[in-house]
């Protein structure tokens, strides 16, 4: 069994849920166990040591953004030569706890995957430059990107490279 660190929202905007649950399913049917701070795992200790605990124990990380924050008139880098008017139109953000458990499996080493509404902003892990993971970006509020040849192929190619990845690991151990 492959374990499996989730970062998405605590609580997820209602038309995301049913893809959400779908998604997750998809990880449990290619025998992965989710661990995700305030949905299947609970502290008394801050969440960031949790957090960064449960990482380190983990064989990788899937970050899943939906939007958490939607900003309808927003200046984008006040005061420099990229200052950037946002007006008439409206950007997402993800939680900000996606960003942190990113940056923790990045850090730690761990095999990140990025799933990205198409709202989402992309700054920070969402970038496509940030690292070198490949971000899959799909309408998350439709069922048919986890029903897409793209989204099945990419994950289950990232689901075999993760899992050689943990037998070598267990081989060097060994």
């Amino acid at each position: 069994m492959k374990k499996i660190f989730l970062s998405r929202a605590t609580v997820l905007p209602n038309e995301y849920i049913d893809s959400f649950n779908h998604f997750e399913s998809f990880l449990k049917e290619h025998e992965c166990e989710i661990k995700t701070l305030g949905a299947t795992m609970f502290t008394s200790s801050t969440p960031l040591k949790a957090i960064n605990s449960e990482i380190q124990k983990c064989d990788g990380c899937i970050i899943f953004g939906t939007p958490q924050m939607i900003v309808n008139q927003a200046i984008l880098k006040p005061n420099t030569t990229n200052q950037k008017k946002i007006e008439n139109t409206s950007i997402s953000f993800s939680t900000p706890w996606n960003q942190i458990e990113a940056a923790l499996a990045y850090a730690h080493e761990k095999p990140l995957m990025i799933i990205s509404d198409e709202l989402i902003h992309q700054e920070g892990f969402f970038e496509n430059s940030t690292s070198k993971n490949f971000i899959q970006r799909y309408n998350l509020k439709s069922s048919k990107w986890y029903n897409s040849q793209a989204f099945i192929e990419i994950t289950q190619d990232w689901l075999k490279k993760y899992r050689v990845l943990v037998n070598t690991i267990c081989l060097m151990q060994a």
